[in-house]
C-alpha cells in the first residue's frame, strides 16, 4: 500500500532516458555508436579489435551505459583509425545525449585497482576540450592492441564530448592491468559526473504530524506511510519526504514483509513521486509499479506487489 503524492504528471521529459545514436563515414572507417547514459551497462561492440571491444565493454559496465558500437575500419593497415575515430564517435555521441549539461553533477572522479595496478581518472564535462593523461605502460601491444592507441581514443573522445580528462596510471606492471584499471576507472568516473543532481529532505513524523500533513495537503484525515512534496524537477529534483514510521511498521506486520524490504519500497515509491511518476490511472500506476520493481530488484529486495 502507497500513498498519493502532490503531482499529476508521469515522469518529465526531462528526466527520460538520455540516448543518442551518431553514424560517421570516413574514407577509413564506417561507424555507428549508440549509448544510454541511463541504461545498466549492456554492450554490443563489434570493432575488429578484441581487446579494445574487451575495454569498450568495461566503460559501459562500470559507467552503467548501454553502449552498441559497429565499425568496419581499415585493420589490414592497423588499429590506429578504429580506435581514433571510435573514439571521435563516441565523444559525438556523448555530446548528443548530454545537451545542454543541466542537472548533471559534471564533475566525477574513480581510483581503480587491479592487482598491482592502480588508476586514477578525474572527468569535468566542462566544454572545454582537454586531455591530461600519463599512463607508464610496460609493453608496446596487447592482444593485439597497440597501447599507443589509448591516447588517440581518448583524444578523440575529448574533442567530440567537450570535457576536460585527467588520466594517470599511478602504479602497474602488467599492461593489460594497466590498461583495464584506466577504462575501469573511466567508466566509474562517467557514471559519476552525469549523475542527475537532486536535494532531497527525508522528514521522520510522529503520527499526529503525519496524519496533520496528509489532512492539510490531501484532505484525509489519518496518517499515511509516505507524502512527497515536489518543488522542482529542473534543472535539479528538488522536495521533502515525509516518512511515518509507526505506519510504516504496522503495514509492514500487516502484510508478513520484512520491515527494511517495506522502508525501501516506500522510499523509491516517494522518490519516484518527487521526480514525476503518479499512478492516478492504471497505465501510470502499472508504469510506476514496473519501475519501483526493477529499482527494488536492483538493490536486491523483493518484488513489493507480489501476492
Amino acid at each position: 500500500m502507497t500513498s498519493s503524492a502532490l503531482v499529476t504528471s508521469t515522469a518529465p521529459d526531462s528526466l527520460a532516458d538520455r540516448i543518442a545514436e551518431v553514424s560517421r563515414n570516413t574514407a577509413e572507417t564506417r561507424i555507428t555508436v549508440r549509448i544510454n547514459l541511463d541504461g545498466t551497462g549492456q554492450s554490443k561492440l563489434h570493432t575488429g579489435i578484441g581487446f579494445f571491444d574487451h575495454m569498450l565493454e568495461q566503460i559501459a559496465r562500470h559507467g552503467l551505459i548501454d553502449l552498441d558500437i559497429d565499425c568496419a575500419g581499415d585493420l589490414h593497415i592497423d588499429g590506429h583509425h578504429t580506435v581514433e575515430d571510435v573514439g571521435i564517435t563516441l565523444g559525438q555521441a556523448f555530446a548528443r545525449a548530454v545537451g545542454d549539461k543541466k542537472g548533471i553533477s559534471r564533475y566525477g572522479h574513480a581510483y581503480v585497482p587491479l592487482d598491482e595496478a592502480l588508476s586514477r581518472v578525474v572527468v569535468d564535462f566542462s566544454g572545454r576540450p582537454g586531455l591530461h593523461l600519463h599512463i607508464p605502460f610496460t609493453a608496446g601491444s596487447i592482444g593485439g592492441f597497440d597501447t599507443q592507441l589509448t591516447y588517440e581514443f581518448f583524444q578523440g573522445f575529448v574533442n567530440h564530448a567537450g570535457v576536460t580528462l585527467h588520466i594517470d596510471n599511478l602504479k602497474g606492471i602488467n599492461a593489460h592491468h594497466q590498461c583495464e584499471t584506466i577504462f575501469k576507472a573511466f567508466g566509474r568516473t562517467l557514471r559519476a559526473a552525469l549523475e542527475r543532481d537532486a536535494e532531497i529532505t527525508v522528514r521522520v513524523v510522529g503520527a499526529q504530524e503525519g496524519r496533520e500533513l496528509n489532512a492539510g495537503f490531501r484532505g484525509k484525515d489519518y496518517a499515511t506511510n509516505v507524502l512527497s512534496f515536489p518543488y522542482d524537477t529542473e534543472p535539479v529534483v528538488m522536495g521533502d519526504l515525509v516518512i511515518c514510521p509507526s505506519v510504516v511498521a504496522r503495514e509492514a506486520s500487516e502484510q508478513n514483509k520484512p520491515l527494511a524490504a517495506h522502508y525501501a519500497h516506500l522510499t523509491v515509491h516517494g522518490m519516484l513521486h518527487l521526480q514525476g511518476w503518479d499512478h492516478d490511472n492504471d497505465d501510470d500506476a502499472e508504469a510506476m509499479e514496473n519501475e519501483e520493481k526493477e529499482i527494488l530488484a536492483a538493490l536486491g529486495y523483493p518484488d513489493p506487489y507480489a501476492a
